[in-house]
């Protein structure tokens, strides 16, 4: 059989965003009738599995699937490739089962799903499983005896890959559990078709339950064009404490192909809840898929309008009845609770509700305001600024005020409440009621038959109420800052 090579993911030299060094890009077979090809790969690869300290240093693993689109006709294969042995110099061997003709133009997609789309929103922050896919084009040069030949083939990077490092007042956070990473430019891709060639927008989310073997994150991430680019991130260690900060991208923006790493100054951003006890919020509301409970991204909608939906960010009262840390929710390692009301806190029995201390606070000598109604798109939502929060954090802020970015106040610690409706048990099942209106859970503690919630229009004082019936809201999770 003819051999063709495929010269994958040439080194790249990088110069900007704290980075350093090069990137050395070195990165079961079907019975069934169809084409057999076999596809022997050089030692060159995307597939980053240790770093060196000045290049990352890889080996292609036989779990790793190759798919072939048939760009002639329009039509990718059902039949997956892989690489046929864990070494730096291997074949992506499998069988094909569409029909082939000579001349048809071939796209290889390297690490894609069966679609041919990539998705970076989902990683978990270790170099041996940082996301990594490319692609390439081949012309079909023969097909004999239900064997295709190809000319020879250059992959191309879809992405870079990023080494992260988090300070906080000069030292190196250990113990990452959660990065969330934004772009205020809207140019970061959280999926990528490598076939239409179209990505889809969003933040890149990182996220394990227990300990990298250091200080280092490291992702995949894919831009468009972002010459100084605000970058924000969202970060939780196992202690459970939340931080924020950002930093520009390079003036010629971030180029695919390269090794990124950098350091991220971050800070602590706080909110007190009632008589000086101070939390963090967690970086996003509850939701919930299949079983999965995770922080959600913001405006993420799963679930409205389906009563028996396994994926939304609509909860029954009961499934967040977590008041304290001890027996907190458990997601990422850490426990989270619900806010409360706290017999032991107060005097002033409306701040015994943590919600109402919440948009009670004075900040900054009162000249940032506890709560700012704000419109984002067509979402009129709630911005709380934190404790740490000053006057020139808020940029002109005003209430009311429509805001086209607001990811920058995620950077500065400002929690994102969004206008979401409730369902509330009927005879029938659920009825969907307005989602011009934010209502979030609040559980009071050692009376459970009581469900308390928060709540606000977008012209009045947000304040905690009673519901008499079952029902299902957003819920946003604490936790206690030691």
């Amino acid at each position: 059989m003819k051999k063709y090579y495929f010269n994958l993911f040439a080194l790249a030299l990088v110069a900007s965003f704290g980075l350093v060094s090069c990137f050395e890009n070195d990165l079961d077979e079907s019975a069934s009738q169809g084409f057999r090809i076999d596809i022997p790969v050089q030692s060159v690869s995307t597939k980053a599995v240790t770093d060196n300290g000045t290049s990352a240093v890889a080996t292609f693993k036989t779990t790793e699937n190759v798919y072939v689109y048939n760009q002639s006709v329009k039509a990718i294969d059902d039949g997956v490739l892989h690489p046929s042995a864990d070494a730096d110099e291997t074949t992506f061997t499998g069988t094909l089962n569409k029909t082939y003709s000579e001349g048809n133009i071939l796209k290889v997609l390297y690490n894609t799903n069966s679609a041919g789309v990539v998705d970076y929103s989902d990683q978990d922050g270790a170099i041996e499983n940082v996301k990594d896919a490319g692609t390439g084009e081949v012309t079909i040069s023969s097909v004999s005896g239900g064997v295709i030949t190809t000319t020879t083939a250059t992959m191309d990077n879809l992405q870079s890959i990023f080494r992260f490092t988090f300070t906080y007042q000069g030292s190196e956070i250990s113990g990452i559990r959660f990065v969330r990473i934004f772009s205020s430019n809207g140019k970061l891709q959280s999926q990528y078709d490598a076939v239409k060639g179209t990505g889809t927008y969003g933040p890149v989310t990182i996220s394990r339950s227990d300990d990298l073997a250091d200080n280092y994150v490291y992702a995949g991430l894919r831009f468009d064009a972002n010459g100084g680019d605000q970058i924000v991130f969202q970060v939780i260690d196992a202690n459970g404490k939340v931080y924020s900060g950002s930093k520009n991208a390079p003036a010629s923006g971030f180029a695919v192909g390269k090794f990124y790493k950098t350091t991220v100054a971050v800070s602590l951003y706080t909110f007190t809840v009632a008589s000086g006890k101070k939390v963090c919020f967690s970086p996003g509301d509850l939701g919930v898929d299949g079983g999965v409970y995770s922080f959600t991204d913001p405006f993420a909608t799963w679930g409205w309008g389906n009563s028996s939906a396994s994926k939304r960010v609509w909860l029954n009262y009961d499934e967040v009845n977590y008041t304290n840390i001890a027996s907190g929710h458990e997601l990422y390692g850490i426990k989270w609770r619900i806010e409360t009301w706290k017999s032991s806190y107060s005097s002033v029995t409306e701040y015994k509700y943590e919600w109402n201390n919440v948009i009670a606070r004075t900040i900054d000598g009162g000249k940032v305001a506890a709560f700012y109604h704000v419109q984002i798109g067509s979402n009129k939502c709630l911005l709380l600024p934190p404790d740490e929060a000053t006057e020139s954090d808020l940029e002109g802020l005003t209430s009311g005020a429509t805001i086209t970015n607001y990811v920058k106040y995620l950077a500065k610690g400002f929690v994102l409440l969004m206008n979401t409706g409730y369902a509330n048990v009927v005879s029938s099942g659920y009825s969907w009621g307005s989602d011009q209106q934010g209502w979030y859970w609040m559980v009071r503690e050692n009376n459970t038959s009581n469900r308390f919630y928060f709540s606000w229009s977008y012209s009045n004082t947000p304040a905690v109420s009673w519901f008499a019936n079952q029902a299902r809201m957003r819920v946003r999770y604490v936790h206690d800052v030691d």
